[in-house]
């Protein structure tokens, strides 16, 4: 039986490389790119909303009373919409892996209703990383491979804020570089992709703001989704690999 395990476990593990999780990753969001597309979509619209808003003159000795609320409705705004992406695509993500199907409600009901575990989470996640970017950029690149599945761990397995980063730490013990390189990589490729695709925009549509402002948003939507699509993906490969358990045989809380 021990044996059984092991050589399930190797087998997992064997599949758990920056390569594959890339193209898994590409793979399970355009399978499911217009759920995804809109599942993302609609997390960003409080941020549209937030930058639709009127501009009210700023007088010069009020400037830091005027930008400090901006400042921090946006970053507000910002761990919402990530979190809840985050959410609600983590649940899509093992339904597909299950080979089960779903709806664009029945994740949004999940991630609404994972959303303040997950908010605190990301929030931890982002102070922990104002952390160590104050203190020195270089511990980072370690510290964020260590943090970056307590998310999904917060979404599937429901263990706590403090918890969720401590199950992150152990599934990613032993396949940090692969989950640093492949998260590196997305990200080089989302930035580069998101720099063209908004100078050209801008190009484009320069005489129409509005338009212009829902266009970027479309960008950032896809960008978000992958990017939640990719933690996703990372979370259940690292079960799979660390616990020797089939995706497609995970127990989840949303049964």
């Amino acid at each position: 039986m021990f044996q059984s395990v092991m050589g399930r476990s190797s087998a997992f593990a064997a599949n758990v490389t920056t390569g594959a999780m890339l193209a898994e990753t590409f793979s399970t969001y355009f399978a499911n790119f217009g759920g995804f597309f809109i599942l993302a979509l609609v997390a960003h619209l409080p941020l549209l909303l937030q930058t639709a808003m009127p501009r009210q003159p700023v007088a010069p000795g009020h400037l830091y009373q005027t930008l400090l609320p901006v400042l921090l409705i946006t970053v507000g705004l910002a761990l919402v919409t990530n979190g809840l992406t985050s959410a609600a695509v983590t649940f899509g993500v093992l339904q597909h892996l299950r080979g089960r199907p779903t709806s664009i409600g029945t994740c949004l009901g999940q991630g609404f209703s994972s959303i303040g575990p997950v908010l605190l989470v990301v929030l931890l996640q982002s102070l922990i990383c104002i952390a160590c970017g104050v203190l020195c950029f270089i511990p980072l690149l370690f510290v964020w491979p260590i943090i970056a599945m307590a998310v999904p761990a917060a979404v599937e397995e429901r263990p706590g804020v403090v918890a969720a980063l401590g199950r992150s730490a152990f599934l990613t013990e032993g396949y940090r570089w692969v989950v640093f390189i492949t998260l590196l990589a997305l990200g080089i490729l989302l930035a580069l992709v998101g720099f063209v695709s908004s100078a050209g925009l801008t190009l484009v549509l320069r005489g129409s703001p509005a338009t212009l402002k829902v266009a970027l948003l479309v960008v950032q939507s896809v960008s978000g989704g992958l990017q939640a699509t990719a933690v996703a993906v990372l979370y259940y490969r690292l079960r799979s690999a660390k616990e020797a358990i089939d995706v497609s045989h995970l127990a989840s809380v949303f049964d």
